[in-house]
């Protein structure tokens, strides 16, 4: 009985103490809910790029958005917002993928006039940007940027961003073409909510023993995490660059095998290099005639054309190519065309050939007027561009003339012609304030030799002292060493199963 009338006890106790409890619940007034708040995701209507290197071009249908310090390269966005109503913004985040890295990171600004058009923005019409909004730290490839823009986004209406890098060191960017990476504005929004009866969870719960630790918040990243992945543009992606490497040149020569260009009496500059430098001994082209090995080795592919055809309706791929690569990784390209009469000049002229020009076969290029007029210029341009390291390209593609590549003229004076064009690229700022590799090679041999060819590499980036490589390799080892040098992906199987030549790198 008395172990009974224990229990009894404390059950009533018990008991007494939950009415209590629901007492004190039932006389507390009910409480309200909190502010409700919802999440809009708005798109660009508009992006653009502009370059104070070509003031008057327009950058407005490219897949990819950049900024660079030197020269000016600046970003407009604009978003035009609905849905806002008369709910307030609590936030506004300005949401952009790097496709590049950068130390310096990037910055936004406002921009009042909402006027500029998308295919017509330059650089000498551009608007003026305002007022700073934020910046990033350093950029890195492949993570989300998140920008708050809070105090500049306050409802419905048209915002346009300008977006810059105080950096030397250009940054590419997603555009609103580049699908899932496109730049994106994050709103939440709230407003008031109506009143409720029913208590809020933390008055309805009773706690009969300790109360548990109230867990601290935990700190939320800027970059979202549910961001999509990078699109892979290719089954194989190239392993990080080697070597800091800052400027890749290619110069091609024509229709001659190893044995007739390596010391010999008529190639007296050519063994020069090779015996201060390094070349392959075991290099072959891959095809013949001239073209698909140019194809070949800048674009990983013939894409079915096997003729020096020009370029024409049926002569012509629409695949993605290095250029492209190079755009999306933020780095610069020139094709230098000696003897070509004007600037994307697609037929034969003189001792110009365009089937020497793989770049003119590839249709975002070749189309594109802007793009390809200050892309794939002739040969003339190139000393001006040498005078810095940052006014000369990452990636130059030299195509001497049908006379100076060997094609119509003697050895000789193909020699000749690298004696006196050579040193002037190893001796620029891009070789000596930055660190170069200069790859002179054949497009294929005279019929004579298995299509086996001499190639050297030349440069600050490049082994010294005569090395040699007896390692095989071919024109898709040559495209997959400057894939491998500047991180980018590889385009087709061909490149992908080539070995960088990096035996020969320094």
């Amino acid at each position: 009985m008395k172990r009974f009338g224990r229990v009894f006890s404390q059950a009533s106790i018990l008991l007494i103490s939950v009415l209590a409890i629901g007492g004190l619940i039932a006389a507390m007034p009910a409480a309200r809910a909190s502010a409700s708040s919802s999440s809009l995701t708005i798109t660009p209507e508009a992006d653009a790029y502009v370059s104070a290197s070509y003031p008057d071009t327009n950058y407005g249908t490219g897949t990819t958005l950049r900024v660079d310090g030197s020269p000016d390269v600046r970003s407009f966005i604009r978003f035009s917002v609905s849905g806002v109503g008369s709910q307030q913004v609590s936030q506004a985040m300005l949401q952009i993928y790097p496709n590049s890295s950068g130390s310096a990171g990037i910055a936004a600004a406002s921009v009042a006039d909402n006027t500029w058009g998308e295919t017509a923005i330059t650089y000498a019409g551009m608007p003026a940007m305002g007022a700073a909004l934020a910046s990033s730290g350093a950029v890195v490839a492949g993570t989300w940027i998140s920008l708050d823009v809070t105090a500049y986004v306050t409802g419905d209406g048209v915002y346009s961003f300008g977006m810059t890098t105080p950096g030397s060191t250009a940054i590419s960017l997603g555009s609103r073409e580049s699908g899932a990476n496109a730049p994106r504005l994050l709103l939440t929004i709230s407003g008031g909510a109506a009143a409720t009866d029913t208590p809020t969870a933390s008055a309805a719960t009773a706690t009969l023993g300790p109360a548990s630790p109230t867990p601290s918040p935990t700190s939320v990243s800027s970059t979202p995490t549910t961001a999509p992945a990078p699109p892979t543009m290719t089954a194989t992606s190239a392993p990080p660059p080697t070597g800091g490497i800052q400027h890749v040149f290619v110069i091609v020569m024509e229709n001659k095998s190893y044995s007739q260009v390596w010391n010999t009496s008529s190639s007296r500059y050519i063994t020069s290099l090779g015996n201060s430098y390094v070349r392959a001994t075991n290099y072959h082209a891959t095809a013949h005639p001239s073209l698909p090995n140019y194809l070949e080795m800048y674009a990983g592919s013939n894409y079915g054309i096997t003729t020096d055809c020009s370029p024409s309706s049926t002569c012509h791929s629409s695949a993605r190519s290095l250029a492209d690569n190079l755009e999306a990784a933020g780095l610069s390209w020139k094709a230098y065309e000696e003897s070509m009469p004007a600037p994307c000049y697609v037929t034969t002229s003189g001792n110009y050939a365009p089937k020497h020009d793989p770049f003119v076969y590839f249709d975002d290029i070749r189309n594109d007027g802007a793009r390809c007029s200050s892309h794939v210029v002739p040969y003339t341009a190139l000393p001006g561009d040498l005078g810095s390291a940052s006014s000369t390209p990452n990636f130059a593609f030299i195509t001497p003339d049908l006379c100076s590549d060997m094609h119509n003229c003697s050895i000789k004076t193909g020699d000749t012609w690298l004696k006196q064009n050579v040193p002037p690229i190893l001796n620029s700022p891009a070789c000596t304030s930055d660190k170069c590799l200069l790859i002179l090679t054949w497009d294929e041999d005279n019929g004579s030799s298995g299509n086996r060819v001499l190639t050297i590499f030349a440069g600050s980036g490049a082994q010294t002292g005569g090395a040699t490589s007896a390692v095989p390799y071919t024109h898709y080892s040559l495209l997959r060493t400057v894939e491998y040098i500047f991180g980018l992906p590889t385009q087709t199987g061909n490149d992908a199963a080539a070995s960088p030549m990096t035996d020969m790198l320094r």
